[in-house]
């Protein structure tokens, strides 16, 4: 079995990667997210009641964000929302979905991950980026 090690932040992670045909890539076996007390699994997201494949997930060294399928990540920005509870501002670079003014999100919720066989709880640094600073008093 491979095993890889992962920094999320403060946290190094030590799980199984799955080898997978061909082997281009890195694989881990995801298995959903939690935002606070409510927990969204893939099963959930893929309405169905086969076994979760198993190294569903890639792992992109050089990739700076993570990317879900839309159903998965329209919960996950959902569940962000009610968390956060404050009124959301369209991002200046026109990238991403979710953006506020940083100053005003004094209450971040606890964002998990969870993989086969560990959970790895985010920083807000690993959920959030700064893409513009607030201009200047003059």
């Amino acid at each position: 079995m491979i095993f890889g090690d992962f920094d999320f932040g403060p946290n190094v992670v030590t799980t199984p990667l799955v080898q997978k045909i061909p082997k281009t890539y890195y694989h881990m076996t995801f298995e959903g997210f939690s935002v606070g007390d409510k927990r969204i699994s893939i099963s959930d997201n893929l309405n169905s009641t086969k076994p979760l494949l198993k190294g569903n997930m890639i792992i992109d060294s050089g990739t700076t964000l993570t990317m879900q399928p839309p159903k998965q990540y329209d919960e996950f920005e959902t569940a962000i929302k009610e968390a956060i509870n404050l009124r959301t501002i369209k991002d200046p670079q026109k990238v991403l979905n979710l953006c506020y003014r940083s100053a005003k999100v004094t209450k971040m919720p606890k964002v998990t991950m969870h993989f086969d066989p560990t959970d790895v709880e985010l920083s807000r640094d690993n959920v959030f980026v700064t893409v513009s600073k607030p201009p200047s008093p003059q």
